[in-house]
């Protein structure tokens, strides 16, 4: 029997737009981290608890919280951690609620830096190519957009009309037509108009005005960051 060969894809992302499209819209500034946002918190909905830069534990195994923190943080916080990995909703918020150890963990700034960088951006780098191959030919600062956009929705491009722009980028990242990814992306914010989610909508409009920069921009080596994901 064959087996499946691998590709690697080589994302090429803007360390600028990391920040205002992804870091500000998740955390804010390092400032309102150090003063609010080191402690673990449940963002609402479907979330886990959460921690450092937009690492939730709900959606993350003991192993994995074990492997990405181990050496950052203390065994013993780390197996505090632990305790909330896999749960969800409500039962992530009476967690934490209840835990007063879990209540009591303080993430510093350069672990939660390190994880961000060296786990979850890879991550989202692989969820974003798994969908959208032809991000890679793209710009770095769309390139940037597209995967702070699926950091923020995921990769579902079922049939569904929820998900129907993010079906329709597929072949807008192939064809590389700035409009209609920017027009795409601008559409999703019919699914939060009215519901005091305007963080949202903002989002999508700065990911929108991402894309429809020129195409020539030169950035310098010092802002890109690569990430090659295997596929």
């Amino acid at each position: 029997m064959m087996s499946r060969l691998s590709n690697n894809f080589t994302l090429t992302l803007s360390k600028q737009y990391i920040q205002s499209l992804i870091v500000d819209f998740e955390i804010g500034s390092n400032e309102l981290y150090n003063r609010e946002l080191h402690k673990p918190t449940w963002p609402g909905l479907q979330s886990g608890v959460t921690i450092g830069k937009g690492y939730d534990l709900g959606y993350r195994t003991v192993q994995q919280i074990r492997s990405d923190w181990g050496g950052l943080l203390a065994p013993g916080v780390i197996e505090v951690l632990c305790m909330v990995a896999g749960l969800k909703g409500e039962r992530a918020e009476t967690a934490l609620k209840r835990n007063m150890a879990l209540q009591a963990v303080s993430v510093p700034l350069n672990a939660a830096d390190s994880v961000f960088y060296k786990v979850t951006l890879p991550e989202f780098a692989r969820n974003t190519i798994r969908v959208y191959r032809g991000v890679v030919r793209l710009h770095p600062i769309e390139q940037t957009a597209i995967l702070g956009l699926v950091y923020n929705r995921g990769n579902d491009v079922n049939d569904t009309d929820r998900r129907r722009e993010m079906r329709g980028l597929i072949d807008a990242i192939v064809k590389d037509c700035d409009r209609t990814m920017a027009s795409l992306i601008r559409s999703m914010k019919r699914l939060w108009v009215g519901k005091g989610m305007n963080g949202l909508i903002r989002r999508r409009e700065e990911e929108a005005l991402a894309i429809l920069l020129p195409d020539n921009i030169q950035l310098p080596e010092s802002d890109l960051i690569r990430i090659t994901v295997t596929i």
